[in-house]
């Protein structure tokens, strides 16, 4: 399986974060998602796979996190999905969706 994904933030340098738990909020009203860890979420059933992770980066854009770690503020949304036409359209609705609500940028890279 090869994979697509698909990165919001607000620049470049990631210097603008947001409060962790309103992006959760948000997310949580994608019908087509289900929160799986406390900063993770997957595709409900009949949906293609994939995983949206919440961020806090440096302004390189690296980052590590582990499971059921929580974080206060991200500045970074990572989608990652199969690298299928059905995934990829899925997934840049739903990208689409939460950058907009964020007021930030969408970085695909398939």
């Amino acid at each position: 399986m090869t994979y697509a994904r698909i990165n919001i933030r607000f620049d470049s340098k990631y210097s603008v974060y947001t409060k962790t738990k309103e992006l959760i909020e948000f997310i949580k009203t994608i019908p087509e998602l289900m929160q799986t860890d406390k900063i993770q979420f997957g595709n409900k059933d009949n949906y293609p796979w994939g995983v949206i992770s919440l961020i806090k980066c440096d302004e390189h854009g690296c980052f590590s996190f582990d499971k059921g770690e929580y974080l206060e503020e991200v500045n970074l949304v990572e989608l990652i999905f199969d690298n299928k036409e059905e995934s990829l359209n899925h997934y840049l609705e739903i990208g689409t969706r939460i950058a907009n609500k964020m007021n930030w940028e969408i970085v695909e890279d398939y």
